[in-house]
């Protein structure tokens, strides 16, 4: 539409950079495993997406032994808030931190302190371009994509999307008015990826979804809120 309106010969069309980040363990905020690189990583990103486990699959064991979503996304917040905190009082240690920056740092830590992400302290629109620099992880946009089996991707969609949100309403430390959520199976695209075409396509009409919609959109674009498309 923007094409047209402009009367432009050529369109690009707008792109999402996904980077991958391994899971972020307890410890992490104290730079313990590979905490610091994850971390510094994660910091140059627009926004997370947190994908969390909700499926049941004795061949690939969970680091605790049981498949907990709440909880596993409960110590990746715990993990972030932790290493702001810190990141912010240091910055506020510095005599060159005055004015908004310093009245918007100590906003952040009074929040962290509480549990409170960044995102949620209430800043205003100047108040976080002060301190965009420093990259905080708890005042960027998030997105919880919880990943399911393939039957309950294809076949119970509705239950499964009902158990991914009431997983979220349990987790602490987030913004409940901000942060989305959707439902992912990354086993069922990766099954997909080895197929051709024409396999793909016979592959998601057998499990009763829209092949041509699926094909077309993607699979995870097709399920990723307006927050992620846009």
């Amino acid at each position: 539409q923007l094409q047209a309106f402009a009367d432009l010969a050529r369109a690009v069309p707008a792109t999402i950079e996904w980077v991958d980040i391994a899971g972020l363990a307890k410890g992490a905020s104290r730079g313990e495993g590979l905490g610091n690189k994850f971390l510094g990583t994660a910091r140059d990103c627009d926004a997370l997406c947190h994908v969390v486990r909700a499926f049941e699959d004795p061949e690939t064991v969970h680091v605790d032994g049981r498949v907990d979503p709440a909880t596993d996304a409960e110590v990746v917040n715990i993990e972030l808030l932790l290493a702001d905190l810190a990141h912010a009082e240091r910055r506020l240690e510095k005599t060159t931190c005055r004015g908004e920056e310093r009245a918007a740092l100590e906003a952040v830590v009074a929040a962290l302190r509480e549990g409170v992400p960044a995102r949620a302290a209430g800043l205003s629109t100047a108040a976080r371009l002060a301190i965009k620099s420093m990259g905080l992880l708890t005042l960027k946009p998030v997105l919880y994509a919880f990943n399911v089996d393939e039957a309950d991707f294809s076949l119970g969609r509705g239950a499964a999307r009902a158990a991914a949100e009431a997983a979220l309403r349990s987790v602490r430390h987030r913004d409940p008015r901000t942060d989305a959520s959707t439902i992912v199976s990354a086993q069922l695209e990766a099954d997909l990826a080895e197929l051709g075409s024409e396999e793909q396509a016979a592959y998601l009409e057998a499990l009763g979804m829209d092949a041509k919609e699926c094909l077309e959109l993607g699979l995870s674009h097709r399920v990723l809120p307006t927050m992620v498309r846009q």
